[in-house]
């Protein structure tokens, strides 16, 4: 398995649930290359994953 494939399997799952979705990152593959369009989805995840739940928000009354 090739160093990143997994997260180019999410990439790839991400934009097909959604044709909305699929439409705004392919406009961003066009815009700056797959590349860099696979760098920002990973900080996205990256950044959903360490950010608090909405819930914990709540509980911290924020």
């Amino acid at each position: 398995m090739l160093v990143g494939s997994e997260i180019l399997e999410e990439f790839i799952d991400h934009m097909e649930r959604d044709d909305l979705v699929r439409l705004r990152w392919l406009k961003r593959i066009r815009e700056s290359g797959f590349d860099q369009a696979l760098s920002e989805y990973r900080q996205m995840v990256n950044g959903l994953r360490q950010s608090p739940t909405n819930v914990s928000r709540m509980k911290q009354g924020q």
